[in-house]
């Protein structure tokens, strides 16, 4: 079916299932369901600003799926997969559903253990103090990288103004 015969309902649910970050095939096949209507992934496709076929979609739809994205974004906490608690506790049961499985449970404790260490997460922590409490890199006071740097660059800038 083409783009332009879809009524406006429909093009929302597009919009918005491809805010959600749903595949084109998933689309298709949602749409299908929900309102029994053909589409194709190229129309699909023409309903997310985000794609060079969607690059001309009509501001009220491209603010639709900006706004959908961002509450989609914001309730990844309501998701109980993405809270370690959750995560944690599913491992529990599956622990004492499977206890005598010696990999499973080899597994399971390894899982238990990324999750509680923190693997599973963008944070770093950078440690090993100097003598004074200062930052190394690689054995390097980081003031002595600052002085490289800044050498480096009045070496960079004294080299142009001589040509």
């Amino acid at each position: 079916m083409a783009a332009n015969t879809l009524n406006g309902e429909v093009k929302l649910f597009i919009t918005h299932l491809n805010a959600r970050f749903h595949t084109p095939t998933e689309v298709v096949g949602l749409v299908k369901a929900q309102y029994d209507i053909d589409v194709t992934a190229q129309n699909v496709q023409a309903y997310d600003p985000t794609t060079f076929t969607g690059r001309a979609l009509s501001a009220e739809l491209r603010s639709e799926f900006e706004a959908e994205r961002e509450r989609f974004r914001a309730s990844v906490t309501d998701i109980p997969l993405a809270n370690p608690a959750y995560r944690l506790r599913k491992l529990q049961e599956t622990m004492d559903k499977n206890n005598r499985n010696p990999v499973l449970v080899t597994s399971i404790l390894e899982q238990a253990a990324k999750e509680v260490g923190g693997a599973f997460t963008n944070k770093k922590v950078l440690t090993g103090a100097g003598d004074n409490g200062e930052i190394l890199i690689n054995d390097t006071r980081l003031e002595e990288i600052r002085a490289r740097i800044a050498a480096m660059q009045a070496g960079a800038t004294a080299d142009t103004a001589a040509e």
